[in-house]
């Protein structure tokens, strides 16, 4: 062994029965007092309790949350297809797609820099999730928590997850926020904005607060007006 190899073991045995050791045996001597350890118990109780808040605060803002669907007036489950991986694609076959009313880059503002198609409030629908499980992607680390699909093509462009893996794993919904981390854009290259898939259609809560007006009220309205 050399001399410095030595040096350092030396060291670090002085450190451990120096500093190491005495301070594990001052805290187990602290502990020992049960006002000390009563006192220990309730800072840990505090922080436990502080935790869990914060966790069924963020839950009950993401059961709040307000999402729209262009494209339908209404929600009709029986036109709701079973989600199922599409073969070498990003987005599955089935499911609902929608973003949230807030989003900074929402599927409305999308169609309309890229003059895809128009995006009426005449023509969609607002819901909230109820007591569900949604996975949220904001950055490409928590991207690559899902299960994925490995394709010789696809895996060295973007991420195929493996829709149907995630299910099993018992997630609800998975939401998209690209605008937290612009690298998401290539790697679910097809998503294009801050959006969710809806794959459970159970949790889907039809929101009913926010009047929206359709084709058909405005054509009703029209036809009482003549008759008026």
């Amino acid at each position: 062994m050399k001399r410095k190899n030595i040096d350092t073991m030396r060291e670090v045995r002085l450190w451990i029965g120096q500093i190491v050791v005495p301070a594990v045996t001052v805290v187990g001597s602290a502990l020992a007092i049960p006002e000390v350890r009563q006192a220990v118990a309730t800072k840990a109780n505090q922080w436990k309790e502080s935790v869990e808040k914060k966790i069924k605060r963020k839950d009950s803002i993401m059961q709040d949350k307000i999402y729209i669907h262009y494209g339908h007036t209404a929600f009709d489950p029986n036109l709701f297809n079973p989600i199922r991986n599409d073969q070498c694609w990003v987005k599955p076959r089935g499911g609902l797609w929608a973003s949230p009313i807030n989003a900074k880059l929402g599927w409305k503002d999308w169609c309309e820099a890229e003059d895809f198609k128009e995006c009426i409030e005449e023509n969609s629908f607002r819901f909230t999730l109820t007591e569900a499980n949604i996975f949220v992607i904001d950055s490409v680390e928590k991207l690559k928590e899902l299960p994925s699909i490995v394709d010789p093509i696809w895996t060295p462009i973007c991420v195929l997850i493996d829709f149907d893996k995630c299910i099993e794993l018992g997630y609800d919904a998975i939401e998209l926020n690209l605008s937290a981390d612009p690298k998401l854009y290539w790697e679910l290259y097809g998503w294009d904005c801050d959006s969710i898939l809806v794959m459970n259609p159970d949790k889907i809560k039809i929101e009913t607060n926010t009047q929206v007006t359709t084709i058909c009220d405005k054509l009703l309205q029209s036809r009482q007006k003549h008759v008026l």
